[in-house]
């Protein structure tokens, strides 16, 4: 397995907590109204898309699924612990791209396809 990776796996995501995250997302009126299991899924999807932030530092146009994108929304809401997270992962702050840059960023799309 990649050096990197495991590096990743082992000192950032552990040390994060997304139970605010998860409450959010299981509230229909506030989330999506996924269920426990739904929502802990959805998360572990959104961990592997932080984690093509820190494979690849230089690239910031990843696109996010619907759901991922979601649980992005989520954990921006409580916007210190978010900058808290992104300070412990990547040592800056990841910026979320607005749904209407997803639509035409194509370059994105595509290596993010390319990189799953």
């Amino acid at each position: 397995m990649n050096k990197k990776l495991l590096q990743f796996i082992h000192q950032s995501p552990s040390q994060l907590e997304f139970g605010s995250v998860k409450y959010r997302l299981m509230k229909p009126e506030s989330g999506c109204g996924l269920t426990d299991e739904q929502a802990d899924w959805a998360i572990a999807q959104y961990i592997c898309f932080l984690m093509l932030f820190w494979l690849y530092p230089n690239t910031n146009y990843f696109v996010p699924s619907q759901l991922i994108d979601r649980v992005w929304h989520c954990h921006l809401l409580d916007t210190q612990k978010y900058m808290k997270d992104c300070q412990l992962l990547f040592g800056s702050y990841i910026h979320h791209f607005p749904s209407y840059f997803v639509k035409t960023n194509h370059r994105g799309t595509e290596d993010t396809e390319r990189r799953k």
